[in-house]
């Protein structure tokens, strides 16, 4: 979604790299671009589209970036053996069809990642990188699509295959990963809460741990204690002395966020709940710059935009991870048990027949 700067870099590249192997592919999913993607590929994707080497597909519905839900879209219209998924600004390199082939014809059990199983060894733009055979996809039910937004559904992914016993094997050839970098704000801008964040608000509880608010301006609201765990440890002779490591520096300390709707009315500010409950701010001051909750709490407005942007990454972020260890924990290898992937598709500019994914 709104990617085209990317693709114009890097598309035509990939395809002429790799048009030495035969049999192949390239799937484009056009997941209701703003940027004129389309009048773009109509003009420099047509040769190949006649040929069959691209099949470009466009669906007009989603308003919002979803990720794992575009992931399992694109990898149902995939017609081959083999799926490798590659974002937008990455380069595959010269070959990297031909080298992908022989990884699956040495060790049929197995799938590629750029992600190792213990600690990240690639950089961060290549971490969607991931081939898999396409019937273990179809097996596992694809991305978990609970992970609507950015971070961790590459890591759960990883997982389940293995959990499917499937060989990870660490894809780390530095001439098929090269990526265009680029921010974290570009990661996240077409998602819903970058698109729908209105304000923030943080509730200092104790030097690890903090309430965060978050207002959204489609009248929905999620409110959490994010925890930092290295000051959690320094506040604790006993784990102090244990010395051991965090996984995570933060975390959340529920499973998901308390989710609701909220309503503005003067300067009273009203929760409810999605499980019922209700709670009360009211507003000392015109700039909002306080709330002052019913308990007697004070949460501050965050103004800052650097730390608002950390903060809707960690609101991205931490739901997903949770998301991951829940089904790692309990070895949860098939997901989305009501269906995963659908929506309608246009395929290569006609747009009188739709295809249901």
């Amino acid at each position: 979604m709104n990617r085209l700067y990317h693709l114009k870099e890097t598309l035509l590249k990939n395809i002429e790299d790799n048009l030495a192997y035969p049999n192949l592919e390239h799937v484009i999913l056009d997941y209701n671009s703003g940027d004129n993607m389309e009048t773009w590929a109509k003009e420099y994707l047509s040769e190949y589209i006649n040929s069959g080497r691209v099949k470009y597909y466009r669906t007009p519905d989603p308003q919002k970036f979803n990720m794992s839900h575009a992931k399992n879209m694109v990898s149902r219209l995939a017609d081959g053996d083999i799926v490798c998924l590659v974002d937008a600004d990455n380069y595959t390199g010269r070959g990297y069809a031909e080298y992908v082939n022989d990884c699956f014809n040495k060790r049929e059990n197995i799938f590629l990642t750029t992600i190792a199983k213990r600690r990240i060894k690639n950089k961060m733009d290549v971490l969607g990188r991931i081939c898999f055979w396409k019937n273990d996809f179809l097996q596992i039910k694809g991305f978990d699509e609970f992970m609507s937004s950015y971070g961790f559904d590459d890591h759960d992914f990883a997982n389940r295959l293995t959990l499917a016993n499937r060989k990870r094997i660490l894809l780390g050839k530095l001439k098929y990963l090269k990526a265009i970098t680029h921010s974290f704000h570009e990661r996240v801008e077409n998602q819903e809460v970058s698109k729908e964040f209105d304000r923030l608000y943080i509730h200092h509880i104790n030097p690890s741990e903090s309430k965060l608010l978050y207002l959204f301006a489609d009248q929905s609201f999620s409110l959490g204690i994010i925890k930092d765990n290295n000051a959690a440890v320094a506040l604790s002779f006993d784990r102090l002395l244990a010395d051991k490591k965090n996984k995570y520096d933060e975390s959340l300390t529920t499973e998901d966020w308390l989710r609701g709707s909220w309503i503005e009315e003067g300067p009273v500010l009203n929760l409810n709940f999605n499980d019922g409950n209700k709670l009360t701010f009211s507003s000392p001051d015109t700039q909002e710059s306080m709330l002052t909750c019913e308990k007697g709490h004070a949460y501050f407005r965050v103004t800052n935009k650097r730390i608002i942007l950390d903060m809707i990454l960690f609101h991205t972020m931490i739901r997903n991870r949770n998301r991951m260890c829940a089904n790692l924990k309990h070895k949860k290898t098939i997901v989305n048990s009501g269906g995963f992937g659908a929506g309608r598709v246009l395929a290569n500019f006609n747009d009188d027949v739709f295809i249901n994914t």
